[in-house]
């Protein structure tokens, strides 16, 4: 899906952002009616301390996922209005006695984020625990809201003021008293990136991200793109860069490159043959047939397995009658051993 029009350009999407905003201007009305009906709320526009921008929230309770609510927010030239910045979250309450259902439920990066963690009903996980160290602060971020923090985009144009940061740090004071724990991946990603041939970012321009959000008091979890942020360790106002120059994640952004995998025996590469055109076959005898092969040929493999191995395995009921028609025919030597 192409998210960006141009390379300033802020991302649309059918579910967030371009559509959401136009949705919140048709449906929110003065009085406010509407914004109760469906479960919407929305702060007043209001001045970053410049002067120069304002910062607007609006947040959505789930009928059909109770304990999450969907945020945004937007950050406007005061000047004309102009959008120069967006953000993204979900806030899960961590009330009942499952949390995974919920993240589930909303997007597969807040399930893995969740799982990785914090448990089930809520409480920290050892990766997380193994960072703080602190019981007191262990067990205050094991409990009341947890923050997704999910995606922060500003306009190429204005980039390079900390515009997110400010962004962000507002979004975490809006919300004041209703998170514990801030989570997120931090991975850069705009119009540059979901063009095929484009370069892969770099390790310095990822550095940099990480550096970046780290102003906010933000920590890495482990090796991996997992950043955290305990509500009481929030900073009054973000860091200078100078601050954060030294930090360095632990992990290096390489490039995966999988696993040759080791050659097909001769009995392994008949049956993926065997398989590849049963998937193609559309004329039932022959399919009937093939299948009799696959069966025969699986059955093959749980004979040598019994063979081998003590104490004997136990076949699948399904490869029975299949083994014994091996017996009968002869196949099954293990000559080839």
């Amino acid at each position: 899906m192409q998210r960006y029009r141009t390379s300033d350009a802020l991302p649309e999407e059918a579910t967030g952002f371009e559509n959401w905003m136009q949705r919140q201007d048709e449906e929110l009305s003065d009085e406010g009616e509407e914004e109760e009906s469906n479960g919407m709320s929305r702060s007043q526009p209001y001045p970053s301390p410049t002067g120069e921008f304002n910062f607007e929230f609006f947040r959505w309770e789930q009928d059909d996922s109770p304990g999450l609510d969907q945020i945004y927010g937007k950050m406007t030239c005061a000047a004309d209005g102009t959008i120069v910045a967006v953000l993204s979250a979900d806030l899960v309450e961590r009330f009942g006695d499952s949390i995974y259902g919920v993240c589930d439920d909303r997007s597969s990066e807040l399930i893995n984020l969740a799982r990785f963690l914090v448990n089930d009903d809520g409480t920290l996980r050892k990766a997380l625990k193994n960072v703080i160290k602190d019981p007191s602060r262990i067990a205050a971020a094991g409990s009341g809201g947890l923050l997704f923090l999910d995606e922060v985009h500003v306009l190429r144009a204005r980039r390079g003021r900390d515009l997110s940061l400010d962004l962000t740090l507002e979004l975490l004071r809006w919300l004041d008293g209703e998170w514990t724990l801030a989570v997120s991946h931090v991975v850069p990603w705009d119009h540059s990136d979901q063009e095929r041939e484009s370069a892969p970012r770099t390790d310095a321009e990822r550095i940099s991200l990480c550096r970046h959000f780290a102003r906010l008091g933000f920590q890495q979890v482990g090796r991996n793109t997992s950043w955290f942020l305990e509500s009481s360790r929030l900073p009054p106002a973000w860091l200078p860069r100078d601050a954060v120059a030294g930090a360095n994640p632990l992990y290096v952004f390489l490039e995966h490159t999988p696993t040759p995998a080791p050659p097909l025996s001769d009995l392994d590469q008949k049956l993926r043959d065997l398989a590849i055109a049963a998937a193609t076959v559309t004329d039932v005898e022959e399919l009937t047939a093939l299948l009799q092969q696959v069966s025969k040929a699986l059955a093959l493999i749980w004979y040598r397995a019994l063979t081998w191995y003590r104490p004997p395995l136990e076949p699948p009921a399904h490869t029975v009658r299949a083994m014994e028609s091996c017996r009968h025919t002869g196949r099954g030597s293990l000559a080839a051993r």
